[in-house]
């Protein structure tokens, strides 16, 4: 409620030209730096959603461009919890922000899955990866390409039933069978690129196979192919 008035405040301030759009920005900035700060101050986090809520109701309400959003994730505004805040309010305003990763930055993008499988790691939570993912709007490239990255992710980690485990949960809504044997093949494609960061690139690609296989996410078959292609 009382982000609402806020906001309606700062709605009514904009038309009348009380405020600009560079004097509401300087105000978000702000507010994300103390907010942040007492929070970590404090070790609370009670006033998180709130500002999430007020982020994203100042984009819906037009007040801060989505283009806000993406410039105070690269600029670091808030510091952790700022940028957490910043990317929550992102994905809660998918129709404004989709204007923004539709713009061609692929290198945003790219960060975009690299936090995604980040975030999924960390909290193992394939419910909250099928709404990331629904919200990034892949094309079906763009998918196997998530998919390998987080098989990739796996096993660096040495966590490839945890990769696997998302797969299979998410398999028939967020990708296909066609995807996530396309993302296995992309993977292998790309093994001798990966080679010197991770050695056991080739071993552990053959066991994550057998694995995919196990859980049904592979048809028995590929494991010869797989075999035959790559001695």
């Amino acid at each position: 409620e009382k982000c609402r008035m806020v906001l309606d405040a700062l709605v009514q301030l904009a038309s009348e030209h009380l405020l600009s759009e560079t004097d509401i920005q300087i105000g978000f900035s702000r507010v994300l730096g103390i907010v942040t700060t007492e929070m970590e101050a404090t070790e609370t986090r009670s006033d998180f959603p709130h500002l999430v809520a007020l982020l994203r109701g100042a984009v819906e309400k037009e007040l801060l461009a989505a283009q806000f959003l993406k410039l105070a994730r690269r600029l670091g505004y808030g510091g952790p919890l700022g940028m957490q805040a910043l990317r929550w309010a992102q994905r809660q305003t998918p129709l404004h922000s989709r204007r923004v990763w539709g713009s061609g930055d692929l290198r945003q993008m790219r960060a975009e899955m690299h936090d995604t499988i980040e975030e999924y790691f960390d909290s193992h939570s394939t419910e909250e990866l099928a709404q990331v993912i629904e919200e990034l709007h892949l094309s079906s490239k763009e998918q196997v390409t998530f998919l390998r990255k987080l098989l990739v992710a796996g096993m660096e980690r040495g966590t490839q039933q945890v990769a696997l485990y998302a797969t299979e949960e998410l398999l028939g809504f967020c990708w296909t069978d066609q995807e996530v044997e396309g993302a296995f093949q992309q993977l292998r494609d790309i093994e001798a690129d990966l080679v010197l960061d991770f050695p056991e690139i080739r071993e552990c690609t053959g066991k994550l196979v057998k694995l995919a296989v196990q859980r049904g996410l592979l048809k028995p078959s590929y494991l010869a192919v797989d075999a035959t292609s790559h001695v």
